[in-house]
């Protein structure tokens, strides 16, 4: 679930027996109850045709929503009546997300972790942040890909940095990667927080 403006949006859910991992809904203004559009409301529901992979995670990116699957980012935002809201698809790259809590947003940027490592994109375009440290490499080659739907992202804004609690040759959380986004630093500790 996210808020935007005065509408509740929900994303990759299910009704009854039925996934739409590829869909988002959201409630007409200012009623959290009204769900179901009709004439005299402004609820709706929209497929993202696009998506090869249901919903993985979403993040405030500036004015929209940024929503990833395991490999493709898409923008939601406010386009107004009729329709309410619109997407468009933003990058088609390789960029996704390994979990639903694995982006965080920084201002008009969001910094995450894909499949191929650390990243960081403003919708238009991305750089893969943690390939030159070799934090990227360290990623793939030490957490089990089952395991990286428990990566938990945050944005330590007191340090100036971004941190993802990862599971490191476990399949529980054991480090923190945290990287600086003034200096362009990386760092790791140990982790024995359990919830975030």
């Amino acid at each position: 679930f996210h808020k935007q403006g005065p509408h509740l949006l929900a994303f990759n859910y299910s009704k009854g027996s039925t996934n739409f991992d590829t869909t988002f809904s959201w409630c007409s203004a200012d009623d959290l109850d009204d769900w179901v559009a009709s004439p005299t409301n402004t609820a709706g529901e929209l497929l993202i045709r696009e998506a090869n992979t249901p919903i993985k995670c979403v993040a405030q990116l500036g004015n929209s929503l940024a929503v990833y699957t395991e490999n493709q980012l898409f923008l939601v935002s406010y386009i107004g009546l009729p329709n309410i809201f619109g997407y468009r698809v933003a990058l088609e790259n390789g960029l996704g997300a390994v979990s639903p809590n694995s982006v965080v947003a920084v201002g008009r940027k969001n910094y995450g972790l894909c499949r191929d490592g650390f990243f960081v994109t403003d919708g238009a375009s991305v750089k893969l942040i943690g390939r030159e440290s070799g934090m990227n490499q360290y990623i793939r080659d030490n957490s089990p890909i089952a395991s990286l739907a428990k990566v938990y992202a945050f944005d330590n804004s007191k340090e100036n940095e971004v941190t993802w609690a990862v599971p490191v040759g476990s399949s529980k959380i054991t480090e923190e990667i945290y990287y600086n986004y003034k200096t362009n630093q990386w760092g790791m500790r140990d982790s024995n927080v359990t919830a975030y």
